[in-house]
């Protein structure tokens, strides 16, 4: 049996949670390695009093364990919204797909978002070493932010600077990868997988430089 038939036949319960995990064990790294206390002093300092800087490091150590939980709820919903977005295209393209294995491939090409988070730490810990957390905010390797001057564009389109990456592009071919079989080639799936996710893709983005122009009016 092939690497992906292994994959795609693993229970659906088990993929969540080792997706979910493999989230949480990277932010652990991150909030280590990367968000530690004297990045939070820097970009607080001058802002904020020293006290008000001490209580925010008492609550992150006291609740930060919190933030850990949100890869349980954030990706299978997100999961959910993807995968009933694709089941519509498929349907127009005249492929009807079972829901569970839809939702399955989503949650295994999320291995390439995963990728794209391990990179960012990596470049942030061996490369960049970032003082504040607008810097650490700012690094996004293979996204069209990394490749233009952000200063140069209004504050409310910075989420799509931000969203359009080689990664959702990665995304879209793992996809294909993972929902094709082999009574019908994966290039057949490209372009039905790529207009449907396209058309979350402007939805999602849309919504978000909708909120962005709400809080940046200017």
């Amino acid at each position: 049996m092939s690497l992906k038939k292994t994959l795609l036949a693993s229970d659906l319960f088990l993929i969540w949670i080792t997706v979910s995990l493999i989230y949480i064990f990277i932010q652990l790294l991150m909030n280590t390695y990367v968000l530690t206390e004297d990045v939070f002093i820097e970009s607080y300092s001058g802002i904020l009093a020293s006290e008000q800087i001490i209580s925010i490091l008492k609550a992150k150590e006291e609740w930060g364990w919190i933030s850990y939980f949100i890869p349980l709820v954030y990706i299978p919903i997100k999961a959910l919204f993807t995968a009933a977005a694709l089941l519509v295209g498929l349907v127009l393209y005249n492929k009807e797909m079972d829901f569970k294995l839809v939702y399955k491939v989503v949650l295994l090409a999320e291995s390439v978002f995963i990728l794209a988070t391990i990179v960012q730490f990596v470049g942030l810990v061996f490369f960049i070493h970032p003082q504040t957390i607008n810097e650490l905010n700012s690094f996004a390797p293979l996204t069209l932010a990394s490749i233009v001057t952000i200063e140069d564009f209004p504050k409310w389109i910075t989420p799509l600077l931000y969203g359009v990456s080689l990664y959702e592009l990665f995304y879209v071919l793992a996809l294909s990868y993972f929902i094709s079989d082999d009574k019908d080639l994966y290039v057949n799936w490209i372009a039905p997988i790529s207009a449907s996710y396209l058309i979350w893709f402007i939805f999602i983005y849309s919504f978000l430089l909708y909120l962005s122009l709400q809080l940046n009016p200017a």
